[in-house]
């Protein structure tokens, strides 16, 4: 379940589709008019579904709904993995939030997420194939 926005969730979405691994798009804005073409087929498939927490009033997405959209993910999860948050960041502001009210966060072990383990992210190990 993701807004798959930035490159590493786009980078996610395209990994979901081509293995054919069921997802959730949520949207940080009303429901799409259009979707791509490769999401569009995955849905129709019934691997994916694309859901938003807005309605279609809201057509383009802000930083506000892309919080709002952020929270409403969190909350619907058992824990939020964030492989990355910029230090000072939105990322980690709303990492901040989430820890404090009480949900797992999950992050990699690297030099660039020590700020979301001192935050109190839980280590997982990377996967190698």
């Amino acid at each position: 379940m993701s807004g798959f926005h930035s490159p590493v969730e786009r980078e996610c979405l395209r990994i979901l589709l081509d293995l054919r691994l069921p997802f959730v798009l949520v949207l940080a804005r009303g429901a799409p008019q259009r979707l791509p073409a490769d999401v569009r087929s995955a849905i129709d498939a019934g691997l994916a579904e694309c859901i938003s927490p807005f309605s279609r009033s809201v057509v383009r997405p802000t930083t506000a709904t892309a919080y709002q959209r952020n929270m409403f993910v969190a909350e619907m999860s058992d824990s939020v993995l964030v492989p990355y948050a910029s230090p000072g960041g939105k990322t980690e502001a709303l990492c901040t939030v989430l820890v404090a009210n009480g949900k797992r966060l999950v992050t990699f072990e690297s030099v660039a997420t020590q700020n979301l383990i001192a935050l109190g992210a839980t280590v997982i190990q990377s996967v190698t194939r």
